[in-house]
This record gives structure tokens, C-alpha cells and sequence, in this order.
């Protein structure tokens, strides 16, 4: 298992919180998930072999709550590849 942290826009109540977690859940892969919606934020563990925290974050901003995994920017790789 691996842990993540989201960056969520817009997820400011305990409803939207829902949804967000609602929809995180019914993704394959995911298997716990912490919400702190002071900070805007969800701590997603999941499988890597599964799904990744891009896919996380793309199937959230479908959704209608653009997220983006913590410490990435607009337009920055994920680091995967070259690890910056």
C-alpha cells in the first residue's frame, strides 16, 4: 500500500467531504481515506498496481472537485520519472 495527499478545490462541508470520499472509495485500488476539509485535503491510501494518485486526482476533478496530489503544480511533471 501506498499513502497520498490530495489537494481538493471547492470541498469545504461535511457533504461535499461525502461526495469526495464517495467517490474515492468506488474507485479499485483504494482502500482507506482521510478527509480533512479545513486543510481542503484527503490522505487516500491505495495500491499502486492499481491506481495512482494522477488517476486519483483526475477522476475527483471529473467529478467536480479539481484536486491535484500534494507538491505538484500546474504544468510540473509527477516526478516519477526523473524523481524531481
Amino acid at each position: 500500500m501506498q499513502t497520498t495527499v490530495l489537494n481538493i478545490v471547492g470541498m469545504s462541508d461535511a457533504e461535499k467531504a461525502q461526495a469526495v470520499a464517495a467517490t474515492l472509495q468506488a474507485m479499485a485500488g483504494v482502500s482507506a481515506i482521510n478527509i480533512t476539509t479545513t486543510r481542503g485535503q484527503a490522505e487516500i491510501k491505495y495500491d499502486g498496481a492499481v491506481v495512482s494518485p494522477q488517476i486519483l486526482a483526475d477522476q475527483l476533478s471529473r467529478a467536480g472537485y479539481p484536486a491535484q496530489p500534494e507538491g505538484a503544480s500546474s504544468g510540473s511533471c509527477c516526478g516519477g520519472c526523473c524523481g524531481g
